[in-house]
């Protein structure tokens, strides 16, 4: 899902989804960084992409 909305330029909603998936506990794997990196890309925001590129390296 995150990469639909990633591709179609819903970057907000990507970022909104990984928000909700970490406060429920679920752990981000290699997917679904690719997908919040992409969505990320598409919609232009480079400082919130290189802060999830960070969290890649801690998780």
């Amino acid at each position: 899902m995150m990469i639909g909305y990633a591709m179609h330029g819903f970057g907000n909603e990507v970022l909104n989804l990984f928000h909700k998936m970490c406060e429920k506990g679920l752990t981000p794997d290699e997917v679904t960084f690719v997908g919040v990196l992409s969505a990320c890309n598409h919609a232009g925001l480079v400082k919130e992409g290189q802060e999830f590129l960070s969290q890649m390296k801690s998780k």
